[in-house]
């Protein structure tokens, strides 16, 4: 069985020595070969061997997974989770993923943020990144409907208070929902 094996006094037969398991050479002949060679010919070069428990598992920074070709291969975390979310998808190399700078998660893929943001909120959103929110842009606001509109320059008060020898009143504002001490002529 080659160089690497060793008769095994407990079984009373041979065994392999730790990091390698039988196997073919490149005659056909069973072997002790690398058992790190054997789980790279099974799940390419993203595995290893382990010793402790005789199987084949993924490097770090690796996880069994689909290749380009559909067989089950150790491949890297990033690539993970491009085969979940998409091209845009990054691993944070934690056993999570998520999108890159200008993306969000919709629809279990990683979308331009600006391209979500003006399905929902219309024409004059844009994805805020920093705050991982849809944003009307400067000049708009959100209408009742969610959709992003023209800001009005109506000011809409309700007088709350008045005194007419001062000439002054206190009105609550409708955009703002504050109060407001006004002099009047």
């Amino acid at each position: 069985y080659g160089f690497m094996a060793t008769y095994d006094y407990l079984s009373g037969g041979c065994k392999c020595m730790s990091g390698y398991v039988f196997g073919k050479d490149f005659m056909g002949n069973t072997t002790c070969v690398s058992g790190d060679t054997v789980c790279h010919d099974k799940y390419g070069y993203g595995s290893r061997y382990d010793s402790l428990s005789s199987s084949c598992e993924c490097s770090y920074g690796y996880v069994f997974g689909k290749d380009s070709i559909g067989r089950t291969q150790c491949i890297s975390e990033d690539q993970a989770c491009k085969n979940q979310y998409g091209y845009n998808a990054k691993s944070t190399y934690s056993g999570k993923c998520e999108c890159r700078y200008g993306y969000v998660i919709d629809g279990g893929q990683c979308r331009d943020g600006n391209s979500f943001c003006r399905s929902k909120h219309g024409l004059y959103s844009s994805y805020n990144d920093s705050g991982n929110t849809c944003d009307c842009d400067s000049g708009y606001t959100l209408d009742d409907s969610s959709q992003c509109v023209k800001k009005q320059n109506n000011v809409y008060f309700t007088l709350k208070e008045l005194d007419t020898d001062a000439r002054k009143a206190i009105i609550k504002s409708d955009y703002d929902y504050r109060y407001y001490l006004v002099s009047y002529i």
